[in-house]
């Protein structure tokens, strides 16, 4: 992984499309979404990643929502999730 690259797992990725992870794989194979950068396999289970410059490359809309949400998550506090 890139160091201080900022990372979209899928779930993120399909949130910000307004879809399912199984549509968003659909999706990818279809060649209408750009494939992962990488898979994480800690934590298990293993996770496709985007990084947030592929995105902004393929559609800065959806980048700008993975943002929002990323940073919403991270301010979330773990009592409330």
């Amino acid at each position: 992984m890139k160091d201080n690259e900022t990372t979209v797992r899928a779930n993120v990725l399909a949130l910000a499309l307004g879809v399912s992870e199984v549509y968003l794989k659909t999706q990818i194979l279809k060649g209408a979404v750009p494939f992962h950068d990488e898979m994480v396999k800690r934590p298990v289970p293993q996770t496709r990643v985007w990084f947030l410059s592929t995105l902004e490359k393929w559609r800065p809309d959806v980048a700008r929502r993975c943002k929002v949400l990323l940073k919403t998550l991270e301010d979330l506090p773990l009592s409330a999730a």
